[in-house]
């Protein structure tokens, strides 16, 4: 792969001399911030066995470059680059398979009202080496994980309906384990050749509201375990450690709940911690074991960078940049215990009709940034 290089801003500049702050003003980690180019901010982060950051960019409308779909990496020198994908569409998400292949969903129409989604393997040269059909209609491919032989990912359809669909590598073989009409996913995740999922069920009857929510694994053989949470949480996230511990996050069905981690002991036990500046829509393990989530301390914006233990000790919150302005999204730990982490700017809860509209326009049109927190 050829890389090419970006422009470093003045952020960059000022992050490469600076530690990041931690409440009351006491030094903490120090991390490393890359700018992407003009108009560009990441999302569906994946890294793979050599260090190498995957991303998928959304673009405001003042970005100028290639119009065919890309994927943008940091390698693990640091050099930011791009990799334009010789294939229609859009790019939704992003994998790497435990042997360094990298994997991309698609999504591109080909007529009114009808959408095509496609899975594939991307080369170094940006071509499809391999490609697979796996839904017409509408809808979009989230959450992308690889397997040594397959490709996972939720299917997300436009009629609300939701599957958890398996894809083997050597043929194409589809699998879909279907989730019920008031079920949904949030986030799926791969470890060995097992597979989690949350899952979420919210069902309005004749008897009233009823709620359910469980973390599932399925197993080599295709079996299905459900680990139940508690009722009050609805799990939107999801982690695995390096040793396989597996941890959730969840907001509440009430606005007014409390959020939550949470993780899956050895022996199927369930352990929830409460969070309550934290946002758990992201999370990631880091090399120390620890879960570290985006927490927020004023104006319920995520400003900080958190973590906890396994036993539910807290550590010391960090800012991702020294303003500790930009709102840390996409964390994702990577195989050396560092952690990866988008910057994105807040929508401010004050502005609101126009003044709204054109502040999510003038975000969009500016460069966003990566960040890694080393260990």
């Amino acid at each position: 792969m050829r890389w090419k290089a970006t422009a470093v801003g003045w952020l960059v500049g000022v992050l490469s001399s600076a530690a990041a702050v931690a409440p009351g003003g006491a030094a903490g980690a120090e991390p490393t911030l890359y700018e992407l180019p003009q108009a560009t901010h990441a999302y569906s982060f994946s890294v793979g066995a050599d260090g190498t950051l995957w991303w998928a960019p959304i673009r405001g409308s003042e970005y100028g470059g290639p119009s065919g779909p890309v994927v943008g990496a940091v390698s693990a020198t640091g050099t930011v680059g791009e990799l334009t994908v010789e294939a229609p569409g859009t790019i939704t998400a992003t994998a790497v398979a435990p042997d360094g292949r990298l994997w991309v969903a698609l999504r591109y129409r080909i007529a009114p009202g009808v959408t095509v989604l496609q899975i594939g393997r991307v080369s170094a040269s940006g071509q499809l080496e391999r490609r697979f059909g796996v839904g017409r209609g509408g809808g979009w491919i989230g959450s992308l994980s690889a397997t040594a032989d397959a490709v996972w990912f939720i299917a997300h359809r436009d009629d609300g309906t939701e599957s958890i669909t398996r894809v083997a590598t050597a043929d194409g073989t589809v699998r879909r384990v279907g989730l019920g009409p008031d079920c949904g996913s949030g986030a799926l995740a791969a470890a060995g050749r097992s597979v989690w999922f949350t899952e979420a069920c919210d069902h309005q009857g004749r008897k009233g509201k009823s709620t359910r929510s469980s973390i599932v694994r399925i197993d080599p053989a295709g079996r299905i375990v459900r680990y139940p949470i508690a009722r009050r949480d609805r799990p939107v996230s999801l982690a695995i450690g390096s040793g396989g511990t597996v941890w959730f996050g969840a907001d509440g069905w009430d606005y007014a709940a409390t959020p939550r981690v949470g993780r899956i002991t050895r022996s199927g036990r369930v352990v929830e911690y409460a969070i309550p500046h934290g946002e758990p829509d992201s999370i990631a393990v880091g090399g120390d074991g620890r879960l570290w989530f985006a927490s927020s301390r004023s104006l319920y914006r995520s400003r900080y960078l958190d973590s906890i233990g396994a036993g539910g000790d807290r550590g010391r919150p960090v800012c991702g940049e020294p303003a500790c302005y930009l709102e840390p999204v996409e964390l994702t730990a990577a195989p050396d215990g560092s952690l990866w982490y988008g910057l994105d700017k807040p929508i401010p809860l004050e502005a609101g009709g126009g003044a709204l509209i054109s502040w999510a326009e003038e975000r969009a049109n500016e460069a966003g940034f990566i960040g890694r927190l080393s260990p």
